[in-house]
């Protein structure tokens, strides 16, 4: 099974998890159901690590603000047939 590669990808693949029990390594997107073109993976301190842009270095951020776009938050499952 290939792993997605874009946040769109990423999140159309995703498992969902409620708001309130996000856990370390639960990935966190931005923007809509239609549109995700951010995602990120939680650390369990209210940070993320992230890569911001293209060529750009992993940078560890606030994962929510008041004015970002959060949209969700999905727990990668792990294959047991493999």
């Amino acid at each position: 099974m290939a792993t997605a590669r874009t946040a769109q990808t990423r999140y159309n693949a995703a498992r969902w998890c409620p708001l309130r029990s996000r856990c370390p390594g639960d990935l966190v997107f931005y923007g809509t159901p239609g549109n995700v073109h951010h995602v990120g993976l939680y650390n369990d301190t209210g940070k993320m690590a992230h890569a911001p842009d293209f060529g750009r270095p992993i940078q560890v951020s606030e994962f929510h603000w008041n004015v970002d776009d959060y949209f969700a938050a999905s727990r990668p499952v792990v294959d047991s047939r493999v």
